[in-house]
């Protein structure tokens, strides 16, 4: 879950029609923003409005806590979690250090929750840094040293996660949390986790919805066959998963902007190169939207020229749909036959795991 700031957006799939809604109105001033509109999404929807001499205004309903960001569709993504009343948000240019007040519940919460993680979070960007400049220097044995630091870092806010969820059961943060769990950590945990939700939050829409998800998530289970998808390359080439039928393949989602993501990064090199001599290669898939960014955290993290793939829709991409991906690091182990063995192996996980299958 981690930098649950960020990734709460992986719930906009959970799309709400309920009834009770209640209106929100949203003011805005941010003088030197230098785009003519602004956008809110919220689920599937996403509104948008212009922007004059600084001000915007937006106004709706929602029926029940929503996961929502402001964007400009370009490069900021300012995320919060909407309820009804009247909320304002003033700063400068940036979307992402503006001030909002007027916040429900719900985001109270989160906003308290990221402050108590707030002091790990800056030593992990520290530390995010620190790996980076050793992968371009090319020092493996100290990223992966770095890489690990990092790890534990992860895990203490995954606890600190763990033990908001199981304190407050009828919060809807402790549902949008248990479903970033299940694409990123543990499906069968996160399942768990939600049967112990308090029936208001598991009756309302969102929560039924995210059930009918947690249902979906079984067509990608271990002992699934993989599903084949076709995107492009770093050269433009398109690219067919089962073009490596025949071979061991670890298929990773990732994307330039995703810290965890990178954190990995030292391992799979390891792996890859104690192993790319077997049957087996890496399908590395990014979910990011910008080309370049994309190209040049490859280029940055030193990654070997295994497959690299993205059609640069983000979430939206092909391969991610087919996935039923909303939420990253995530990855899968398929053997030659194209059945799923594995699912979201982390740090010395996958090089365990070949060993075990080549060096018996």
């Amino acid at each position: 879950m981690r930098i649950l700031g960020i990734i709460i957006l992986s719930v906009f799939a959970l799309a709400m029609n309920a009834h009770g809604q209640k209106q929100y109105t949203i003011n805005g001033y941010l003088p030197g923003y230098k785009y003519s509109k602004i956008y809110l999404r919220k689920a599937h929807d996403v509104d948008s409005t212009i922007v004059k001499n600084g001000r915007f205004v937006f106004r709706g309903t929602v029926s029940e806590p929503t996961s929502s960001a402001f964007s400009d569709r370009k490069e900021e993504v300012r995320s919060f979690i909407l309820e009804g009343g009247t909320y304002t948000i003033t700063g400068d240019s940036s979307l992402n250090t503006a001030q909002m007040t007027g916040a429900g519940p719900t985001e109270l919460q989160r906003l308290a929750l990221e402050q108590s993680k707030e002091p790990i979070n800056q030593k992990l960007k520290l530390l995010e840094s620190q790996m980076i400049h050793q992968l371009t220097k090319k020092d493996t044995a100290a990223a992966i040293k770095t890489s690990d630091e990092m790890r534990s870092l992860f895990s203490d806010l995954d606890k600190i996660d763990m033990d908001f969820i199981v304190n407050h059961p009828k919060s809807f943060l402790s549902f949008f949390m248990i479903w970033i769990m299940s694409q990123v950590d543990d499906p069968a945990k996160a399942h768990l986790l939600y049967d112990k939700l308090d029936p208001s939050v598991k009756n309302s829409a969102v929560g039924k919805r995210g059930k009918a998800a947690f249902d979906k998530q079984r067509a990608v289970a271990v002992g699934s066959q993989a599903l084949d998808f076709t995107e492009s390359d770093i050269n433009g080439k398109p690219f067919t998963l089962s073009s490596l039928q025949g071979k061991y393949v670890f298929l990773d989602f990732w994307a330039s902007w995703c810290g965890p993501c990178r954190a990995e990064h030292p391992a799979l090199k390891q792996a890859y190169e104690n192993f790319k001599d077997e049957a087996f290669t890496i399908v590395s898939v990014s979910l990011d939207r910008d080309k370049d960014l994309w190209l040049n955290a490859i280029k940055n993290d030193g990654l070997p020229t295994w497959h690299h793939v993205s059609d640069l829709k983000g979430f939206n991409s092909v391969s991610a749909e087919l996935y039923s991906i909303s939420a990253i690091p995530f990855n899968i182990l398929i053997d030659p036959e194209g059945i799923i063995i594995a699912k979201n192996l982390r740090g010395e996980d996958l090089e365990n795991s070949l060993n075990q299958i080549f060096r018996k």
